[in-house]
Formats: structure tokens, C-alpha cells, sequence
């Protein structure tokens, strides 16, 4: 079952990035205006699909930097985040769990003007991030370390071209042994300048 995720999670990872390398072609071009984007969310990471994990899913944070609109005229962007989930254990062996990740990501911006005040964005990205979680088991303290690859998408509405109020939904794979899928989901607020 989780080869076979990860042979799907693959094939959609390259999809992706197909896609990202064809959008570019397709010349919507940029409107000028603030290209950096600062902003938080908060979100959570569910259980990997196929996993017995001795954790509930994660509730946590994250912040990032976006500097949009890298080859002007088209839309690519590129970010990077870090971010910090805590999990609470189902199992009475094991102690509450956090987890840092680190990341970088790149992005093609579809961005469809509703009015002069809003913009929607839906925005398709790969990226690639690096974590480190600490857990508790049977009073001895472990640390992991694994790669992660991401694919996911950002929608977001623009206010007045600085503000920004979205959704992000994003498909983990780490890299184990046997790969593990798990699925995020957060709510964005950013600024643009």
C-alpha cells in the first residue's frame, strides 16, 4: 500500500513540475507591483496515509518569504518557510512530540483581477524542505532527521495588492525506508511591499 502511494506521489510530483516548466509559456504577464511577500500561518499535518503513528496529527505554525515574479513577464515565484508542529501521543509509552521544518519552494502565480481592490491567486508549487523532530519513548529522548519533498497549492485573495488572506494545501512525502505521504492544510495571512 505505501509503495504504491509513493509511486502516485511521485507521479504527481513530476506532473507538477511539468506543469510549472510549461506555465511560463503560456505568457500571462505580470501586473507591476510588490514583489516581496512576508506572512504566517497556522495549520495542521495529518498522519501519513498508511502509517500506525503512536501520534495524533500536528497543529502548529509557519512563516515564509515569497519574492514573486522572478522572470518578469511571467509569474514564477520563489519562497522559503519554516515552521514548527507539536503532536500529542495516543499511545501512553510515548510523550508529547515537536517537529522544526525548514523549507524552500518554487511557484507559478495564476492571478485573475476580480476588481480594482481584489485579486484572486491560485498558485501550484514544488519545494523541497528538512526536519527535525524530537519524541519521547519509554523516558528516552529521540531526534529525527528526514527530507521531505512538497507539492501543493496556494489560493489566495489579494487586498489592495498589499494584503493577502488564503489557503494552502500541501502533499508531504518523506523520505523513509518506505516512503510516507501525509497531507497539510493552513490559512495564510500575508503582506506584500
Amino acid at each position: 500500500m505505501c509503495r504504491r502511494v509513493g509511486k502516485a506521489a511521485m507521479k504527481i510530483a513530476v506532473a507538477f513540475m511539468l506543469l510549472l516548466l510549461i506555465l511560463p509559456l503560456a505568457g500571462q504577464e505580470a501586473e507591476p507591483g510588490p514583489k516581496h511577500m512576508l506572512g504566517g500561518e497556522l495549520g495542521f499535518l495529518l498522519q501519513p496515509f498508511g502509517f500506525d503513528d503512536p501520534y495524533s496529527w500536528s497543529l502548529g505554525g509557519r512563516a515564509f518569504y515569497e519574492l514573486h515574479e522572478l522572470f518578469e513577464p511571467f509569474l514564477l515565484f520563489f519562497g522559503v518557510n519554516v515552521s514548527l508542529y507539536g503532536y500529542y501521543p495516543l499511545d501512553d509509552n510515548f510523550a508529547e512530540s515537536f517537529m522544526l521544518q525548514g523549507g524552500l519552494y518554487v511557484g507559478y502565480d495564476f492571478v485573475v483581477r476580480v476588481d480594482e481592490k481584489f485579486a484572486l491567486s491560485i498558485a501550484p508549487y514544488l519545494g523541497y524542505s528538512h526536519y527535525y523532530r524530537e519524541f519521547e519513548f519509554a523516558e528516552q529522548t529521540y531526534q529525527a532527521f528526514r527530507s521531505v519533498a512538497v507539492v501543493g497549492v496556494n489560493v489566495d485573495l489579494y487586498i489592495d495588492r498589499n494584503f493577502l488572506l488564503g489557503l494552502r494545501v500541501e502533499f508531504e512525502l518523506l523520505v523513509e525506508n518506505e516512503p510516507l505521504l501525509a497531507l497539510g492544510q493552513s490559512e495564510r495571512v500575508g503582506f506584500r511591499f
